[in-house]
């Protein structure tokens, strides 16, 4: 997925209330430098109520799997702070300031420029944040009120850069299953369901795996550069027989 949706609960009486907005686009692309380092997020609020909205972003970690978000002021983004009348539409400018060197307590003022000279495409989540504020005076109910935070993705993505998939080790693991190692070495992320596993033979083509079939949990890999991960395939024919060579390669 693109972008996670998370649902806070906080539980009161009886009745619910639901105030949720929206986002688009969902994923967005940064230039190092120049007006490619300026984009913009829309903001919608289609319900007849106001919604209080925060902004944080956050520097994108792949270890073991597993994302880690590390809060970050690479970015400055205007506005920071706002409430979202009923019916309103809201331009977030969002400005990419470079990668910077963390302070002695981690942290930069937050205009400070950083370091553009990026060899590497850059990963980052920007969290956009409904506040559990009660902007009404007097509460004409109780109930459970949904807060919604939407995840975007953002790359600062150099020129040039480019992803490659490479295979480090298989094992079977089961009938018609094989546990098999990946590396992306390229510069940038790597969506693993735009990718095939190739078998060749004396220069031949035996077989291709689709990795888009696979199951949901392949199909949601996103290798960042210099991430390594272990996923389970499902694969028919027996891998490496007969000193046949395997290699992912991009859907064309």
């Amino acid at each position: 997925m693109k972008f996670s949706l998370f649902l806070v609960f906080l539980f009161s009486a009886i009745s619910i209330t639901s105030h949720a907005f929206k986002i688009s686009p969902i994923e967005v692309t940064f230039d190092p430098k120049g007006r490619g380092a300026v984009q913009t997020i829309k903001v919608d609020n289609p319900t007849a109520s106001s919604i209080p909205i925060e902004i944080f972003s956050y520097e994108r970690i792949h270890k073991n799997g597993k994302e880690k978000r590390v809060a970050t002021n690479d970015f400055y983004y205007f506005p920071k702070q706002f409430i979202l009348k009923p019916g309103e539409k809201r331009n977030i400018r969002i400005s990419w300031l470079g990668e910077k060197k963390k302070g002695k307590k981690g942290k930069n003022k937050p205009m400070q420029k950083g370091n553009t000279n990026i060899s590497k495409e850059k990963a980052y989540r920007l969290e956009i944040r409904q506040v559990p504020v009660n902007l009404k005076k007097k509460a004409t109910k109780t109930g459970i009120t949904f807060l919604y935070n939407y995840v975007a993705s953002l790359y600062v993505k150099p020129p040039k850069v480019k992803p490659e998939v490479k295979l480090l080790s298989y094992k079977r693991v089961g009938k018609n299953l094989y546990k098999v190692n990946l590396k992306n070495t390229g510069s940038a992320h790597a969506i693993l369901s735009f990718y095939n596993l190739v078998s060749r033979n004396k220069g031949k083509i035996e077989y291709i795996v689709e990795m888009k079939n696979q199951s949901d949990e392949v199909n949601g890999v996103n290798l960042l550069p210099g991430e390594t991960r272990a996923v389970t395939l499902k694969i028919q024919n027996n891998l490496g027989a007969g000193g046949s060579i395997l290699e992912f390669r991009k859907r064309t």
